[in-house]
């Protein structure tokens, strides 16, 4: 009986050290990783009923730094245009712009957002769960963020 419990032990053992105990493809942490993600909008990703003079505005070059603080800068085109405080746990990003001249505050209840994440390699995906600022949810969401 003793000498089936060991060799069970012992096969048990050599199967948890031969696999892998986390998938090399999609990663979770306690947060967001923090850095510098970019994207690129170009007129193909814009909704067909958004204003010309909106359009203007979305394309070009995104930067999001999310910061070991909990702050965020938004750059586009390389100029900055949204600052604002997150929140994030190992599934959940909440988002909250607080200045600039593209950010979210122009509205009652608009200047915060969630999202879902998930790290892929170098790409950070969000999903939304619940964003009223189309524009940022375009931005962030359009495609996957690039890690710098």
């Amino acid at each position: 009986m003793t000498k089936y419990i060991v060799l069970s032990l012992a096969i048990v053992a050599v199967f948890v050290v031969a696999s892998p105990s986390v998938p090399n493809a999609i990663a979770h942490s306690a947060s967001v990783p923090t850095g510098i993600y970019t994207t690129t909008l170009t007129a193909a990703d814009i909704p067909a009923e958004v204003p010309p003079e909106v359009i203007r505005v979305l394309v070009g070059d995104w930067e999001i730094e999310f910061s070991e603080s909990g702050s965020y800068i938004v750059s586009k085109d390389g100029y900055p245009v949204v600052v604002g405080r997150y929140n994030s746990n190992a599934g959940r990003i909440v988002m909250t712009d607080l200045q600039g001249p593209l950010s979210c505050t122009d509205e009652p209840g608009i200047a915060t957002a969630s999202y879902r994440w998930t790290v892929a390699g170098d790409e950070l995906v969000l999903t939304t769960v619940n964003d009223r600022c189309a524009g940022r949810n375009l931005a962030l969401t359009a495609h996957p963020l690039q890690k710098q």
